[in-house]
Order: C-alpha cells, then structure tokens, then sequence
C-alpha cells in the first residue's frame, strides 16, 4: 500500500511540475531550458533511431544473403567442382575400382592380365582367398 501511495505521490509532483512548467512558459513566451534539452536529445534520439533502423535493415539483408542465398551458390560450386574432378579424374578411378575390362583385342600388361586371371580363377572356384 505504501509503494503505491509512494508512486502516486512522485507521478502527481511529476504531472504539477509539467503544469507549472507550461503556465511558466505561456506567461514568458519563452521556453524552459528543460524544454530546449528535451528538444536536443530528441534530435539526437531520432538520429540514433534512424542509425539503428538502417542496422536492423543492413543485418535483416546479411541474414537473407548468408541463409538464404549462400548455401545455393555454395551447392552450385561444390557441383561443378566435382563435375570438374570426376571429368579429370574419373578415367583414374574407374581404373581403380576395375570398370575398365581388358579385352584381347590389343596389348594388356602383365600385371592387368594377372589380375583379371586370378579373378576368372576365383570366380570359377579353383583357387580361394
């Protein structure tokens, strides 16, 4: 009970202060260096709030570019790097994982013709790992 005898008395000196204030200003036709204050802070407070809004915009487009945008561009490039690394590479690994049969048709090497015996003897079921 007293916190709200004690707020309602400072908001009644706040609202009597006002009030003389603005009779005091009627009756010089000047303002109260209150006043003037209160005028030069809300200048500056707009100029802070438009600072602040064109961060909040600045910062809403850099969210829209890194989240939205960059994961496709990032994407694109990853797919085209690997269309470019299987192109120059892709002979190599197929080699590798033996795609490439050797036929009889021209000259083999002895170690590829080695190999593709020893699985044709392994397929057949004469000799085992």
């Amino acid at each position: 009970m007293i916190t709200l005898l004690i707020i309602f008395g400072c908001a009644c000196i706040a609202m009597c202060a006002m009030i003389s204030i603005k009779v005091y200003e009627l009756k010089t036709g000047s303002e109260f260096i209150f006043v003037r204050w209160r005028k030069n802070i809300d200048n500056v407070s707009h100029a802070w709030f438009s600072k602040l809004k064109l961060f909040a915009a600045s910062k809403e487009r850099a969210f829209i570019v890194f989240v939205k945008t960059m994961p496709v561009y990032v994407l694109k490039t990853v797919s085209s790097f690997n269309d470019y690394l299987h192109k120059r590479y892709g002979k190599h690994v197929d080699m590798i994982k033996g795609r490439n049969v050797p036929t009889n048709k021209g000259s083999v090497s002895f170690f590829v013709s080695a190999i593709s015996e020893y699985k044709n003897e392994i397929k057949d079921g004469s000799k085992t790992f």
